[in-house]
């Protein structure tokens, strides 16, 4: 389709209007073209077609392009020198993209730079609670920005492996049922290091992946863990004459003592390693160099072995502990010669069981031997319930080795707990399951019980809201909860006290959120409930006799409860030990008994309060007996009591009362007979329902007779398991107060460095000036189009 165009030649020299037919798809420069030739000018490009608005036309585009209608006037002449700049660029558009995209890119940065950076971050903990029945690990974290240098945490997550079916209270002592006392720390490391991978891989999951490598994890063994096990007795079977063995030559007995002291250590370590895929794994390759050269050196002394394994990290032992070493070598020598003597005698069933750990000289001769077997048909006296048996004989003493413990090594032994040395390993054979956890492994031990009380105290004024503190006036005085805990191992009581008793025994400070706090703390180990119940139990027996051959009656069981448990049972840990029981009954550990409900609340009240009676507790010859406080606790404040108190007020859905009718319901709830409980739809099979009796009175004698709570004080015990829906116990406040040893975290860094920031800006600055000059540019080409604005051609 065709189309014409009208030219007005403005060239030097010519004149008049050229009608020029063409088509839309025409370029400019044919339109051109075809004015030049008909005026017969040369077609330079100099030569250009301007609108009547003053617009260069494109050469090289079309006249449709360039909107061109049929029926246009297009002027002919000379460009100007800036034309083409101006019209061929659109500098509005430019300017207006130029300018957007400074604009945007500048907010961007400054977003960016000062708004992604400077948050503090949460910070994660990790606390594993080790018992001798449970293992549980708790993932916590808290805001990296502190108050007062304390960390304000918040549980995240607790695990524990899946076939606990009645997990005990977090942060608590194991409440160990009935008859399933604890076997001792010699199977808790296997079990523990087994659980410890799969609990942390599931809280892994919970941690952000930067933060895994610097997230603080604790390994805490509760107290129950330093109780002993019972000694090993020899069988009656196996005791055999000593009066043939034939002594050993002194080189044969040397070269025995060497191999067996390497055995002994070789088994020990092998314990410790038994979680490890590989034994490298653990130890490294120095490591399995050193257990090598152990292995190889028969002929060092203890003490250089010791220090192999100390400077690899092996563990942490004791010179106090059942390895303990010899300053005199003669000491060691005597050691190693009775300790082969009698694995010598072992091997030819020449135990003795007259045994003594007085440290005397050990008497060798076989006629003091024979005197002292001729003994053991009239019984074993218990003189030490540490693994120390001794029986004065005629013409001497005979020393032994029980348990594979030393009487006397350590304190702890001395205090009837076990020696350091397996709790070190059980922690040991736990911490190596940390270490490769790849979490930041921080520290292992034993919680004390007075620890426990005080974390526990933290916890329940934390949860209850009253630390930290929101107290408007500076300086007033806050009234914090006590704290009542009972665990299977120990109980443990915890209040605040003023700072002017700060000195007295028991009393530990804490830095809490900027303010110090002085908090008494009093734990009594064997006092738990499981360990109650068990003693309780061997006083029953003590007074029936040891008899095992017919139901013995028991005053805090139910009538019509028949509760059968293993002498072994009862009899696991030493908490149950006196030297004045008839030592005999170690022999019949196999066998079981039989007690018999009575129920018979006032026979209940007088045992339990016998347990606690701290002189007839020294009298029967027990070592650990419940000692006095030593000051009132204070009547003003309230106290949470949780964990096996709260378990015991539910049995008879008890949260907060009189003692008086406290009492009352525990006399009735124990009159009971089985029957009736199964009425009322209590569950009295399971552990818990066969102890519930006792389990009552023990809490009401202990709150009662031993913390001195009258009726105005009881009234402000609130029996409970959670607060602001969080368990109870001493884990929380334990991570609380470690958060004060940790450093405070940094803010994050903005998402972009100050280098790329001041970068962007210098970059997007520039967008916005060349904006700037284009909407110049554009300006300019409105005013040149503006004066040469060409009327209509009549």
């Amino acid at each position: 389709m065709g189309m014409e165009v009208n030219v007005l030649n403005e060239l030097p020299g010519g004149g008049g209007i050229l009608t020029v037919s063409t088509h839309p798809n025409a370029t400019v420069d044919s339109l051109i073209g075809a004015a030049c030739q008909d005026k017969k000018l040369s077609h330079l490009p100099s030569i250009g077609l301007y609108t009547k608005d003053n617009r260069l036309l494109s050469t090289r585009g079309s006249l449709r392009a360039q909107n061109i209608r049929p029926g246009d006037t297009l002027y002919l002449r000379y460009k100007q020198s800036e034309d083409e700049f101006l019209y061929y660029t659109n500098w509005k558009v430019l300017a207006l993209l130029c300018g957007i995209t400074g604009l945007c890119g500048l907010g961007f940065a400054f977003v960016v730079f000062f708004f992604t950076g400077g948050q503090v971050p949460f910070v994660y903990g990790i606390v594993v609670e080790l018992g001798v029945s449970y293992t549980e690990a708790t993932l916590y974290h808290w805001e990296g920005a502190k108050t007062g240098g304390t960390g304000q945490v918040h549980h995240v997550r607790r695990v524990e492996p899946a076939y606990m079916q009645s997990p005990a209270l977090s942060g608590q002592e194991e409440s160990t049922p009935v008859g399933n006392t604890p076997a001792g720390v010699s199977s808790v490391a296997g079990r523990a290091s087994r659980d410890i991978s799969s609990l942390l891989d599931t809280l892994k999951e919970y941690v952000p992946e930067a933060q895994r490598p610097t997230t603080p994890i604790y390994l805490l063994a509760t107290e129950g863990l330093r109780l002993s096990k019972r000694p090993t007795i020899p069988k009656p079977s196996e005791v055999r004459s000593t009066t043939t063995t034939t002594p050993r030559p002194p080189r044969a007995r040397g070269r025995m003592r060497s191999r067996n002291k390497i055995q002994r250590w070789a088994n020990l370590i092998a314990d410790m390693v038994t979680t490890i895929e590989t034994r490298d794994q653990y130890i490294g390759l120095h490591e399995s160099n050193a257990l090598r050269a152990l292995s190889n050196e028969a002929g060092s002394r203890k003490e250089e072995k010791l220090n192999i394994l100390r400077s690899e990290g092996l563990g942490r032992f004791d010179k106090n502990s059942q390895l303990e070493n010899s300053d005199d070598d003669d000491d060691d020598d005597d050691d190693d010669d009775d300790d082969d003597d009698d694995e010598e005698e072992q091997e030819k069933g020449a135990d003795a069981e007259t045994l003594s750990f007085s440290g005397e000289t050990p008497a060798t001769s076989p006629s003091d031997i024979t005197a002292a077997e001729s003994e053991t048909s009239a019984g074993i006296n218990l003189q030490n319930y540490h693994g120390r048996y001794e029986r004065d004989a005629a013409q001497g003493r005979v020393r032994r080795r029980v348990g594979n413990h030393y009487a006397g090594n350590s304190q702890d032994e001395r205090d009837g707990m076990s020696a350091k040395s397996d709790a070190d390993t059980a922690l040991m054979a736990v911490e190596c399951a940390l270490r490769s956890s790849g979490f930041n492994f921080r520290s292992a031990g034993v919680l004390s019980g007075r620890d426990e009380g005080l974390y526990g105290w933290l916890s329940t004024n934390y949860l209850l809201g009253r630390i930290p503190t929101h107290s408007a006036k500076k300086g007033a005085r806050e009234i914090y909860s006590g704290s009542l805990a009972l665990s299977g191992a120990s109980a443990q009581i915890a209040f605040e006290v003023g700072e002017v008793e700060s000195n007295r025994p028991g009393v530990s400070r804490l830095q809490l959120f900027g303010r110090e706090h002085f908090v008494y703390s009093r734990s009594s180990l064997c006092f738990g409930v499981s360990q109650a119940y068990l003693r309780y139990l061997a006083r029953i027996l003590h007074d029936n006799k040891y008899s095992t051959d017919r139901p013995v009656e028991s005053p805090c069981h139910h009538r019509g409860q028949l509760v059968e448990i293993a002498l072994e049972r009862i009899y696991a840990t030493e908490c149950t030990y006196t030297p004045k029981m008839d030592a005999a009954i170690l022999l019949r550990l196999n066998e079981s008994v039989t007690f018999n409900g009575t129920s018979d609340p006032e026979g209940c009240r007088a045992l339990t309060e016998d347990l606690v009676d701290s002189p007839l507790c020294a009298e029967q010859g027990y070592r650990q007996c419940f000692q006095s406080l030593g000051q009132r606790i204070p009547n003003t404040i309230d106290y949470t009591a949780f964990a096996e108190f709260y378990e015991a007020a539910r049995d008879i859905n008890f949260t907060q009362g009189s003692l008086a009718n406290f009492s009352r319901t525990i006399d009735h709830f124990c009159t009971a007979t089985k029957q009736q409980l199964r009425k009322w739809q209590l569950v009295i099979d399971d552990d818990t329902g066969l102890t519930s009796c006792f389990r009552l009175n023990y809490v009401l004698r202990l709150l009662k007779d031993k913390y001195n709570f009258d009726e105005d004080a009881f009234r402000n015990i609130h029996f409970a398991n959670n607060e602001s829906g969080y368990r109870l116990g001493w884990s929380l406040g334990f991570m609380i107060n470690a958060t004060n040893s940790l450093p405070a975290a940094p803010p994050v860094p903005p998402m972009i460095t100050n280098e790329l920031f001041a970068l962007m800006v210098f970059m997007f600055a520039t967008f916005i000036v060349f904006g700037a000059v284009f909407g110049c540019l554009s300006k300019r080409r409105e005013l040149v189009m503006r004066n040469g604005v060409k009327s209509e051609i009549p």
